[in-house]
């Protein structure tokens, strides 16, 4: 076979392949439109507007009776064409529901603390309406040296019995059963949000509470103030934080945690060597890079909003308080309320019933950073 022949039956193997690609690719074009064709057809027919489907906005164009005549006269010139509401919510994006969205599967709700108050103390469950305890009330200590055939000095200690009743947290929302029924997730979100609910009120009632009423006799309330002892001028937060710590070690305790609000903690952060001038140098608690937990003289932070801002709270949790609980966190339904059955609305309430028990109150400080 001459190198002409081979030539010639290279190019006609070219030429039947390309025919063949080109004949394909027509048939695949044509196969796409009619894809095309019937979907288009199908989102008409499952957007119903009057006694027909929606129409695009170049169907509106072409009907509109003033780009009729504009057409027919040459269409030269500007023209201004006005639709009504209707018209142009036809079109699908003004209504809701028309064009297919994606559901996310998950209901995007507020973030929570990642510690809170509860979360330093012991916590146990009990079965009774109320806690009794006993502990030291004052103790005077006259143990000194002594001589032989002299009367031992006396030493005295006084207790004090304490009770505590529990105290009830609750609150209610209203939902109608079908839409807890439809939407699977909504009865578990609101379930939950009440809970948070309940642990927010919570942390501000273990700091805060005035012990007035219904309320707990919080841990900021019982404990001492901050007395100043080892204040220095010039003593910024890190350094009023240690002072309040010392004032405890004199007293025999061993701190083992410290509450700020979020925005002292923030504070803190931002504190920087005098290096090169005031404020200026190298961060004092590891910079913006650092991952590390929050800590203050080797002790955790707990960072509460529930704690007023410009205020802290250092002590020995471990032993000296504890949380009390019965029956824990309950969450109820019920159609038992006012004309709720006979409307399909559920009441969802949401309550625990807790007690603190400070059993000793010299182990808290309590200071300011002003």
């Amino acid at each position: 076979m001459t190198y002409e022949s081979v030539e010639n039956v290279l190019a006609e193997v070219r030429s039947a392949v390309g025919q063949f690609v080109t004949h394909q690719k027509g048939r695949i074009d044509r196969i796409e439109r009619w894809i095309e064709g019937i979907e288009a057809e199908q989102a008409r027919r499952s957007l119903p507007i009057g006694s027909g489907g929606a129409r695009t906005l170049a169907e509106h164009l072409f009907n509109h009776p003033e780009f009729k005549a504009y057409t027919q006269h040459n269409a030269r010139g500007k023209i201004l064409l006005q639709f009504d509401a209707k018209a142009v919510t036809n079109l699908g994006y003004g209504t809701a529901g028309v064009l297919p969205t994606y559901r996310v599967p998950e209901i995007v709700k507020p973030p929570q603390p990642k510690m809170r108050v509860r979360d330093l103390l012991r916590r146990y469950e009990i079965t009774t309406g109320a806690i009794e305890f006993v502990r030291e009330n004052v103790f005077t200590n006259a143990a000194s040296p002594q001589e032989e055939t002299v009367s031992k000095l006396q030493s005295d200690i006084s207790f004090l019995a304490t009770n505590i009743n529990l105290v009830t947290l609750a609150h209610w929302i209203s939902a109608s059963k079908q839409s807890l029924e439809d939407y699977g997730m909504l009865e578990a979100y609101i379930n939950g949000r009440l809970t948070e609910g309940l642990l927010d009120t919570e942390d501000e009632q273990i700091l805060l509470g005035s012990g007035v009423g219904a309320n707990i006799n919080g841990l900021v309330t019982q404990a001492t103030a901050v007395a100043g002892k080892y204040a220095t001028t010039g003593d910024n937060y890190i350094d009023k934080i240690n002072n309040a710590l010392t004032e405890l070690e004199d007293d025999k305790y061993t701190p083992d945690a410290i509450v700020v609000n979020p925005a002292d903690w923030r504070k803190m952060l931002k504190a920087k060597t005098n290096a090169g001038g005031a404020n200026t140098g190298e961060y004092l608690l590891g910079g913006p890079a650092s991952v590390a937990e929050p800590r203050l003289w080797g002790l955790p932070v707990v960072t509460c909003p529930k704690m007023p801002e410009g205020s802290f709270l250092v002590g020995q949790f471990t032993g000296s308080a504890a949380l009390f609980s019965r029956g824990g966190i309950q969450v109820e339904l019920s159609t038992e309320h006012a004309d709720f059955f006979i409307r399909n609305m559920v009441a969802i309430r949401a309550e625990e019933r807790i007690a603190l028990a400070v059993f000793r109150p010299a182990a808290f400080r309590f200071g300011s950073f002003a």
